[in-house]
């Protein structure tokens, strides 16, 4: 038990993140957005997705790069179908600028290992339960509140992340809390 205590002194001296992302097929085809295909997916094969997502900065520093771990679970939804996606990664994060409380950053994480609790969904063939999660987001953080829009893509190999023998997924919003 001692130990158990001892590991978890350090928790706080992680910035820590947990963010709830959200896609909805009717919400994303009212917009412009639709207009521009960001993905080689069709848009059809997604209803909606779920994602909770728990991050925490590995350099805690005031530097513009940061390095992030994190973790996440995440449920799409498509042709009366659902798959369950759990991922653990690790990121880079690139905040150039920070004005007053308001802070934009890019974030890019590769090969982040996946575990998928089933192959298909609907007519989408993943090709195996254990894949590869990369995805690139971009976002800002205002005081300690965030907002995000990110691409996720899974792979079997990093040479097939974001080829036409990967699934990319459409852009996801994230909302969360810094803290």
């Amino acid at each position: 038990m001692y130990r158990l205590i001892f590991a978890l002194m350090f928790v706080p001296l992680f910035s820590q993140e947990i963010m709830f992302s959200y896609f909805d097929k009717v919400q994303y085809n009212e917009t412009k957005v639709s207009e521009f295909d960001f993905t080689t997916m069709e848009k059809e094969d997604l209803d909606s997705a779920f994602m909770l997502s728990y991050n925490y900065a590995i350099n805690p520093t005031t530097s513009p790069l940061t390095l992030m771990g994190g973790t996440s679970v995440a449920k799409w939804n498509g042709y009366y179908d659902e798959i369950y996606a759990y991922s653990t990664y690790l990121s880079a994060r690139l905040s150039p600028i920070s004005i007053l409380i308001c802070s934009p950053y890019v974030e890019v994480s590769i090969a982040g290992p996946t575990y998928l609790s089933k192959q298909t969904l609907g007519d989408l063939d993943f090709g195996s339960k254990v894949l590869y999660q990369h995805y690139i987001s971009a976002g800002v953080k205002i005081a300690s509140a965030l907002i995000e829009a990110r691409l996720i893509n899974y792979s079997e190999s990093l040479p097939t992340a974001f080829t036409s023998s990967s699934t990319t997924l459409p852009v996801i919003i994230s909302v969360g809390l810094s803290y």
